[in-house]
């Protein structure tokens, strides 16, 4: 599961790149963009897969426009900012603690960035620098976390958000043949991430 999400999710991005969207019968636009949280156990190589997809897609010639690790709810919007017009993609690796994190006072208006980015709505903030606004976001996310820990991390009240209920929580079971302790990597072992790419390529 954890390298099938992960493809899924960057080619969602990839997608929003290209321009792509559902156009509905009232004009409404609707991007393929993602916000999307893996859930799996503890050395299931979670960070390893998704590293490994983005690695044959970079080899195919394309590398996801991401953004930094923003550090506080001032620096996410300067992110967005830098990257207006242009859809942008977020690789939280340790999502559980970036969650934690939104408790503090750095990031608390962290989750309404991420909920008003979901839905396109234009983002206004006063900084240091001066008002910044950033018109119709468009930021996919991809974050992976320990399923162990995710329960002491979100709070019922956290459940019942309106971001969370955005986010598509994937719980991705322990896999018999995976074992980063053994060196078995199921699929990932051995993978030809060349033929990945030469496909990725010739399908573009």
């Amino acid at each position: 599961e954890l390298p099938f999400v992960a493809t899924v999710s960057l080619v969602a991005q990839l997608l929003c790149e290209k321009g792509a969207a559902l156009v509905m019968a009232d004009g409404q636009k609707i991007l393929p963009d993602l916000f999307t949280v893996m859930l799996a156990a503890s050395g299931e190589m979670k960070s390893f897969s998704v590293s490994k997809i983005l690695k044959a897609f970079e080899l195919g010639g394309w590398k996801p426009n991401s953004i930094r690790d923003a550090g506080s709810t001032a620096g996410l919007i300067a992110e967005l900012s830098d990257n207006e017009g242009r859809p942008a993609f977020w690789w939280l690796e340790e999502f559980g603690q970036f969650w934690t994190m939104t408790k503090t006072e750095v990031h608390q208006g962290t989750p309404r960035v991420l909920l008003m980015a979901y839905d396109h709505a234009t983002l206004s903030k006063r900084l240091k620098t001066g008002v910044v606004e950033v018109k119709a976001p468009c930021l996919s996310l991809l974050g992976t976390t320990v399923i162990g820990n995710i329960h002491q991390q979100l709070t019922k009240e956290d459940w019942a958000s309106g971001l969370c209920q955005r986010i598509a929580f994937v719980f991705c079971p322990p896999d018999q043949s995976r074992n980063c302790y053994e060196r078995k990597y199921a699929i990932l072992d051995g993978l030809d991430l060349e033929k990945i790419a030469a496909a990725f390529r010739a399908a573009l």
